[in-house]
């Protein structure tokens, strides 16, 4: 009869670590384009002081209309998957098509840096 109920235990144990991992995981964000990666220095979005903490829920987004300066800093843009729009000092981008098909960025002043990560197959 002890046998029958460490089986039984035992059973009952591997089904709920199963259904345990098979839980959905908490929700995270996708990368969408206009999302601000990295800043360093001063920057400011649509005139207004942009700081970017690594315990906010959700990232700062550059959507559509919207400019992106700096003064005394740089700045990390996604434009897509894989593709990073990077911006220097006394720089700025307004975002005039956030679509991950046509994404389209006006350099306003400054200097900026297109990189599309490369990929071998």
């Amino acid at each position: 009869m002890k046998h029958v109920w460490r089986v039984g235990a035992r059973i009952l144990t591997g089904f709920f670590l199963t259904a345990m991992c098979a839980m959905p995981q908490s929700y995270t964000a996708s990368a969408k384009p206009g999302a601000i990666n990295y800043l360093e220095g001063s920057a400011t979005l649509n005139g207004q002081p942009l700081i970017l903490d690594k315990q906010q829920q959700a990232p700062a987004y550059l959507n559509a209309n919207e400019t992106l300066s700096t003064s005394n800093g740089k700045a990390e843009i996604l434009l897509t998957p894989g593709v990073f729009l990077r911006i220097g000092d006394n720089s700025a981008v307004r975002m005039i098509s956030p679509g991950l098909t046509d994404t389209r960025v006006a350099l306003e002043r400054g200097e900026a840096m297109l990189e599309p990560r490369s990929t071998v197959f």
